[in-house]
């Protein structure tokens, strides 16, 4: 029961913090839901009828029982904001295609508007409902549509014109093979007003809420052992929905099943498995709710949270390095002329940099801080389970994710969004980055890979970044053989593998268990390394410079083919020597173009060829076995080594 608890103590912290809440996601007041709006109606204190228009994707909190507020299917109606089949009391005189639930409505809105709890909204809302001439309403205002028989409409032919906006926000549903629209699906929201009310919406009264709070506690009458608080108090029967977004049905606590498996066979009643008090579940689910919308990580029905119980902003563990800090201060190469050159500067200044970003959170977060990481997945549309859960203290997660970010970093091809165009166009730049679980996954298995492995592959990479474990072998493994097959994908996502790959390789030979095996590889060019794979690699970059430029210098304006390095790229991973003699043979009719075009580039290019070659020992240059991704890293620096040299003219 840690998560409930940490989830109660977050909503005790923030709600009444609004510089945390925003418009898209706010704390909830208990005995509310969240949905989207469908249709607003005015009315009086009179209860009589004044305009309605359609809403465009508005979200708003609204009154629910336990009852209505995890309701799927059945009949559970909201007491005062409900969808047109419930408040509709013309909804059936009208064809509605789904049985109408008014009277239950009607019995839950008089129970609370005939309370000592009553608001005169309430009473308001009740006058007008009572006329049971809603549909009739919106029908003349031309919100809903009927056909020629006065039956609404459940779709809208194409030779009638333009779409009504009603039928544009109803979502289609297959009823007997046929996709329909039910009107009756609109959720209605109340505005009454009143002389000398600035508030008229009944979603933004503070007081309404709290009226209804106030008849829902002297409602519940069912009182319990509370397994969170410890104490004898009102126990909750059924616990909200709703949790990753205003539609997900799916809920994380459910024991009321008592025909089916839930508890039988252990328990006799659902309250001896386990019980919760109704305001500690709405609470909770209410604060996670939250978090989700405001700093969660969803991948489908997958969603990640990480936050600080104390509501205090912390960096968040799924997000690459370039992200964490101000996008308007990105750490690329090309930001100050003057800046130190990354490509020979090891990682330092990354290192400084992201050190100096953790201290500033340190400031912020005490050591003793706690910092709670929860995971969550749903095996079936009803049912949602916690796939991870973690909970650290404040220096703990600051540690652990500066220990990630500082082992997985690599130079990675990444794309923002364009600050001063308005077609939202992005550009491509180059940053020393950890890659994404996201990113990762798509390099070891492509960008078309299926959902549950990708959801696999995020929630396997988790524990990496939270509890310092190694990255998995076979997900890097796959970065590299994906990423050695060059000919099959475009240019920009072999760039994207390459820079995931060197990232595992690397965080996978810092984190190696055998201390024998354990090796931290430099960001920068190696011309010291001696190792056959780090050597291979430069080779295999070097002839895809050579050729690469000797098809420019021939035809700068042309369309030029692969290179052999390109094409040989696979073939020379698993048998390097003998395809590096293919590759070699391949470069001289270039190199003799060079020869008259460059020929001070040729002469650098044999003598780095010649400098290479000399770092060999001979049994490791003729060994032919398959190569380590070690060989990406040394292809990859030498690669950045040739962009640094162009930038500055070296190689003209």
């Amino acid at each position: 029961m840690s998560w409930i608890q940490k989830l109660y103590e977050t909503y005790e912290a923030c709600c009444n913090n609004e510089q945390l809440m925003t418009e898209q996601a706010r704390l909830l007041p208990i005995g509310h839901t969240v949905q989207q709006a469908h249709i607003h109606i005015e009315i009086d204190n009179y209860g009589n009828f004044k305009r309605a228009s359609i809403l465009d994707k508005l979200l708003i909190p609204l009154p629910a029982t336990e009852k209505s507020a995890g309701r799927t299917s059945g009949e559970a109606p909201h007491p005062l904001i409900d969808k047109i089949q419930y408040c509709g009391g013309d909804y059936a005189k009208y064809g509605g295609t789904k049985k109408s639930y008014f009277k239950s409505y009607l019995k839950l809105l008089s129970g609370w508007a005939n309370s000592p709890y009553t608001h005169h909204k309430v009473q308001a809302v009740l006058r007008y409902a009572k006329k049971e001439q809603l549909v009739q309403d919106l029908i003349s205002c031309g919100v809903l549509f009927t056909d020629n028989q006065n039956i609404l409409r459940t779709s809208w032919p194409e030779e009638e014109g333009a779409v009504p906006p009603i039928f544009r926000m109803l979502t289609k549903k297959k009823v007997k093979g046929k996709a329909v629209q039910d009107q009756g699906d609109a959720l209605v929201c109340w505005s009454i007003h009143i002389p000398g009310d600035p508030e008229s919406d009944t979603w933004g009264d503070k007081s309404l809420q709290n009226a209804w709070i106030s008849y829902l506690q002297d409602q519940n009458q069912g009182e319990g052992f509370c397994h969170v608080e410890g104490k004898k108090t009102l126990i909750a029967n059924q616990h909200p929905a709703k949790l990753r977004h205003s539609g997900d049905k799916a809920k994380l606590i459910s024991a009321n099943d008592n025909t089916g498996y839930t508890y039988r066979g252990r328990f006799t009643e659902n309250l001896q498995a386990c019980s919760v008090g109704s305001v500690i579940s709405q609470k909770t689910h209410s604060s996670l709710a939250w978090l989700i919308s405001r700093q969660g990580v969803r991948n489908g029905d997958q969603a990640f949270v990480c936050w600080a119980v104390s509501g205090k902003t912390i960096p968040q563990p799924l997000t690459e390095t370039h992200e964490l800090w101000d996008e308007d201060t990105p750490f690329t190469e090309e930001e100050i002329p003057q800046s130190p050159d990354h490509t020979r500067d090891a990682g330092q200044r990354f290192a400084s940099k992201l050190k100096s970003f953790i201290k500033g959170y340190a400031k912020t977060i005490s050591p003793t801080e706690d910092i709670v990481m929860i995971g969550l997945d749903s095996a079936t549309p009803g049912r949602m389970s916690i796939i991870y859960y973690r909970e650290l203290l404040g220096s703990e997660f600051l540690v652990r994710l500066e220990n990630w970010h500082t082992d997985s970093v690599w130079w990675q091809r990444l794309t923002r969004k364009k600050n001063d165009t308005k077609n939202k166009k992005k550009e491509v730049f180059w940053s020393l980055s950890a890659p994404s679980p996201k990113n990762i996954a798509e390099a070891a298995f492509g960008q078309r890979l299926d959902d549950k492995l990708k959801k696999a592959t995020i929630e396997r990479l988790v524990p990496c970044i939270m509890d310092g474990q190694q990255v998995p072998l076979d997900l890097m493994t796959s970065c590299i053989s994906r990423t050695s097959n060059r000919i099959g994908m475009e240019h920009w996502e072999w760039e994207k593998c390459m820079g995931v790959a060197c990232a595992l390789y690397r965080s996978f030979h810092i984190r190696h268990p055998d201390p024998k095996k354990r090796k931290e590889y430099s960001m920068a060019l190696d011309v010291t390394c001696t190792s056959r794979d780090y050597l291979y690699g430069r080779l295999l970059a070097i002839a895809d410079h050579i050729e690469a430029i000797a098809l420019y210098a021939a035809n700068p304006n042309g369309n030029s083919h692969p290179t052999a390095a390109n094409r040989l790229m696979q073939r020379f991973a698993d048998y390097p020597c003998s395809t590096w003699l293919t590759i070699e043979k391949s470069l001289q009719p270039y190199m003799q173009r060079l020869h008259s075009l460059r020929p001070s580039f040729l002469t650098n290019m044999n003598k780095l060829l010649d400098d290479v070659h000399a770092l060999f020992e001979r049994s490791d240059y003729m060994n032919d076995t398959r190569l380590s991704g070690e060989y990406l890293l040394g292809f990859h620096c030498q690669r950045r080594e040739f962009k640094r040299s162009n930038d500055k003219g070296e190689n003209a």
